[in-house]
């Protein structure tokens, strides 16, 4: 597995765990797996832009666990 950086956990957005992705900029398209620390999850949601991706992750399902 190649891991290549898709960005940094920006500020949490809204109550389900949401974030936005900020710095640089990798295509984050549902269903892809990311590794955020040392744990892979999948993305479940995409909102925002192309410039200011906003995602949820699974498993992180609080504010509190985005951060």
């Amino acid at each position: 597995m190649t891991l290549v950086t898709a960005g940094r956990v920006g500020k949490p957005h809204g109550l389900d765990g949401s974030f936005y992705v900020e710095g640089p900029r990798h295509p984050l398209p549902v269903g892809a797996e990311v590794v955020l620390g040392s744990e892979a999850r999948r993305i479940e949601r995409r909102a925002g832009t192309d410039e200011r991706p906003l995602i949820r992750l699974s498993g992180l399902d609080d504010p509190g666990a985005a951060r």
